[in-house]
């Protein structure tokens, strides 16, 4: 139980931010979860009002609560982008919708298989969740078994007393 406790005080020294200088314990909005990445050609860059050009991927953008960066749950639609990670204007990242048509032009000219559905990868889905019942399962144990050792130790005292 040490060890978790060393953790969760680790994540909570580690959210702390340079600029705002608080505690960050959760985050909600938009979030983009990586597809695939896409080829290295002029067609998949996106240039900034200074000139500059980034590199973007296929990616899902939903709406996701995360507490200390691990997903709880996500809501809303959620709909196929073309994005870049780069940090550009101060924003993490950027991103432009895709419909239907571009989704299916992506797949005849570059024979991408991609679902017409988006679906999120498996730590957006599912993973987040498995680590948060883990801490909780976790948890219960540790404070199931210090009520044992409570209960042993108050026995153990009422039996000297006895003798």
């Amino acid at each position: 139980m040490k060890k978790i406790v060393v953790i969760v005080c680790l994540l909570l020294v580690c959210s702390l931010t340079t600029q705002a200088r608080k505690i960050i314990f959760y985050s909600t909005g938009d979030h983009v979860s990586k597809v695939m990445d896409l080829p290295n050609d002029e067609n998949f860059e996106v240039l900034t009002d200074d000139g500059k050009s980034y590199h973007a991927n296929l990616g899902i953008l939903h709406k996701q609560f995360s507490l200390f960066w691990i997903p709880v749950f996500n809501y809303d639609t959620e709909k196929y982008v073309l994005y870049t990670d780069t940090k550009i204007d101060g924003y993490d990242y950027t991103y432009a919708e895709l419909d239907t048509s571009e989704i299916k032009t992506l797949q005849k000219v570059y024979g991408y298989k991609i679902p017409d559905t988006p679906k999120l990868p498996f730590w957006d889905r599912i993973g987040g969740k498995l680590v948060w019942l883990a801490i909780i399962i976790a948890l219960i144990v540790y404070r199931y078994k210090q009520k044992d050792e409570e209960n042993i130790d108050t026995t153990s005292t009422q039996q000297e007393e006895i003798s």
